[in-house]
């Protein structure tokens, strides 16, 4: 997004989303063959992996014992690097320009808004720690991420489908839509065996929403749509009934 904002013209962030989207399928069939490659390697070796290492925990196993020790270094650093890069900043500055300078201290000065900057990195991190200390229950990683990423992007494909099909919806529906989008997407998503499991907790019986975790994303977006087309909907109807001043 950071890219798509800074483009130089419409044209630069149009085509940029193409080229992101284009490339999504061969970048993400490189991730899937690294676990083919490792699948490969000790099936045909299978005396080098103890009993016990399986799922996410081959990776490391491969990196520690089948890497020298210089390259391991360089692996784990890039990885390092990859985690951490510029979401942080990305953060950061979102929570001291979209939320404490508008809302709290819009006048803020650069000494202040650099201690926001530290304090809200600090946070972020804090946090990113906690997540990744809670995935250690995760069945696998890669679904943990996609549980995790279906309750924000839901959300917001939802909110753009809204803003496509309807744009006089209006923000107070579009923000009816999203809440009430997240809500259920968060229901879904907490209810799922999957999801106790990480979090060391049971959903409490009879009020589960039994639905795939594939549907998801699916109902979660048609929430926020239908929520928000029907708020904008009620609102233009009630504003059509006000009496007109003469």
């Amino acid at each position: 997004m950071q890219l798509y904002i800074t483009a130089k013209s419409d044209r630069a962030a149009v085509r940029s989303v193409w080229l992101a989207a284009l490339l999504y399928i061969p970048v993400s069939a490189v991730f899937f063959l690294m676990g083919t490659a490792l699948w490969a390697f000790y099936a045909g070796q299978p005396g080098l992996l103890p009993e016990g290492v399986a799922g996410d925990k081959v990776l490391p196993h491969f990196i520690n014992t089948q890497l020298p020790a210089g390259v391991a270094g360089l692996v784990i650093a890039a990885i390092g690097a990859a985690a951490t890069d510029s979401d942080f900043n990305a953060m950061a500055t979102l929570i001291n320009c979209d939320i404490y300078k508008r809302y709290f201290h819009p006048g803020a000065s650069d000494r202040e808004s650099m201690r926001v900057l530290r304090i809200s990195t600090l946070v972020c991190g804090i946090a990113s720690t906690a997540v990744a200390l809670a995935m250690i229950r995760a069945r696998t990683v890669l679904d943990a991420w996609w549980t995790l990423a279906g309750i924000f992007s839901g959300g917001m494909l939802g909110l753009f489908l809204l803003g496509l099909v309807s744009r006089k919806a209006g923000n107070a529906a579009a923000l009816l839509g999203v809440v009430a989008g997240v809500l259920v997407i968060l229901w879904m998503t907490l209810s799922l065996q999957e999801t106790q499991g990480v979090l060391g907790w049971r959903w409490p019986e009879g009020t589960r929403s039994g639905a795939s975790g594939l549907l998801i994303n699916v109902v979660g977006t048609s929430t926020v749509l239908v929520i928000g087309l029907a708020v904008g909907l009620a609102a233009r109807k009630l504003i059509g009934r006000r009496p007109r001043r003469s």
